[in-house]
């Protein structure tokens, strides 16, 4: 039986831009998104696949810049950009290994920088998209529902705050609300105050 195209099993390695992961899916990194993040990927990952999701900054006091977690690499950036500590893993690959190794990310720059140094790209899409199918048992009616965190969404739809339809609302205009200035409600307008 033929593999599908994209299979993760046809990679040695796989770099994850944590953050740019995290936010296309959360909308922002969070310990909720890392803690709901690491078991999926430790269940969807075949056994020869080493995962390694590098997030931006440090981690928090007391704990190492890198770690495992079921079966996943975490590692922080410090002071680089994960961008950075990315392309370095890369780097650091035999020139021929590099070609079994994919960077999923959604930043248009990292992934030229990863091409120039031979090495694949695959989008946030495609690992969510693998990470939804592993949730599922095969054939089910969900199975091609994407996967999120919350209510099962690719991206957790943020709620607005004073949420209204757009054509009610008209352009902005100065003076509407926004920057008019009231006063104190308990003294009159300027100019007919009682002496």
């Amino acid at each position: 039986m033929k593999r599908p195209r994209d299979d993760p099993a046809d990679l040695e390695l796989l770099l994850i831009d944590g953050d740019n992961l995290l936010h296309a899916v959360r909308g922002r990194r969070d310990e909720g998104g890392t803690a709901w993040l690491l078991p999926r990927l430790a269940r969807w990952r075949p056994e020869s696949l080493r995962v390694v999701v590098v997030l931006d900054g440090h981690p928090a006091p007391g704990e190492p810049m890198r770690q495992r977690a079921f079966g996943i690499e975490l590692q922080h950036a410090g002071a680089r950009s994960a961008d950075d500590v990315i392309v370095e893993l890369l780097g650091a690959r035999p020139y021929a290994e590099r070609s079994r190794s994919a960077v999923v990310t959604r930043d248009r720059g990292l992934r030229e920088r990863v091409r120039a140094s031979r090495g694949q790209t695959r989008t946030t899409e495609w690992l969510l998209g693998g990470l939804g199918a592993a949730q599922r048992p095969a054939g089910s009616a969900a199975a091609s529902a994407p996967v999120g965190i919350g209510r099962g969404a690719t991206r957790v739809p943020r709620s607005r705050p004073h949420a209204v339809d757009d054509d009610s609302r008209g352009s902005w205009q100065p003076g509407r609300g926004a920057t008019r200035k009231r006063g104190n409600a308990h003294r009159g307008a300027r100019g007919t105050r009682r002496r």
